[in-house]
């Protein structure tokens, strides 16, 4: 049962990694290719 959980919580820390990463990917590329503009 311990297991499981570490499991559940080990992959939500990596979920929530990968989705924090690629929002600030997306929010670095957006301001990029607005400064780009000018």
């Amino acid at each position: 049962m311990l297991n499981f959980l570490l499991t559940i919580d080990a992959s939500y820390i990596i979920l929530s990694a990968l989705g924090l990463w690629s929002l600030g990917t997306y929010l670095f590329l957006l301001a990029w290719s607005k400064a780009k503009e000018k």
